[in-house]
């Protein structure tokens, strides 16, 4: 469940947010996969060595609480 814009955004929120995620990339097809990258990642980087690095899209993430980044749908109040 997203928290109301008044709610505190918790460690458990981010983990359920991310679990769906998960869910959605497992079982969408490979054009749906593709949206949902690119809407929640702003840069993929890949080091000489070690593993690859994903940069967030911060707007992208925010959806997944239903909240822009910059405040909340109707862009009225800003998130502290």
């Amino acid at each position: 469940v997203a928290p109301q814009i008044d709610d505190e955004i918790t460690a458990e929120h981010i983990e359920e947010a991310l679990r769906d995620l998960q869910t959605t990339l497992k079982y969408a097809d490979p054009e749906e996969r593709k949206q949902v990258v690119q809407e929640n990642v702003k840069e993929v980087r890949i080091p000489p060595e070690g593993d690859a690095e994903l940069v967030s899209a911060p707007d992208g993430f925010a959806r997944l609480f239903g909240v822009h980044s910059n405040g909340d749908p109707e862009e009225s109040r800003v998130m502290q």
